[in-house]
């Protein structure tokens, strides 16, 4: 199933916002699948972020990108992004919570708070502790 349809299927369920992550296709294939998306969470009034391609969101009108650790800095992201796109931000201990807490961005995560198997080389487990 394409990210279109994703994107069709979950915002048919009530979702609002939608990240979307790729991690198999090439960038190429990548962008046209976003760009399908972008139109497709357009057409049903849903906010559509990229996942760690700062680049692609550009090219496809995505409302915004969230960003990893290793990812492009969030103030190097909103110089190209500009002021009105959406910059979410992951973080996985408290100290970087409060450094992110500084970053010009609209909202962080914080986790893992469970195990994943979708990663290969997944952060600590936080908890919810």
């Amino acid at each position: 199933m394409d990210h279109a349809e994703q994107v069709r299927r979950f915002a048919s369920a009530g979702a609002r916002f939608i990240q979307l992550r790729e991690k198999l296709l090439s960038p190429a294939e990548f962008c046209t699948q976003a760009k399908a998306a972008v139109e497709t969470a357009r057409d049903y009034g849903v906010t559509l972020i990229i996942n760690d391609r700062v680049d692609i969101a550009i090219a496809v009108g995505a409302a915004g990108v969230h960003l990893g650790q290793d990812d492009l800095p969030p103030a190097a992201a909103r110089r190209l992004l500009g002021a009105s796109s959406i910059i979410g931000f992951s973080t996985h201990t408290l100290y970087q919570v409060e450094l992110a807490l500084k970053l010009p961005i609209d909202y962080l995560a914080f986790g893992p708070i469970f195990p994943t198997g979708t990663k290969e080389k997944p952060d600590r487990v936080t908890g919810l502790d």
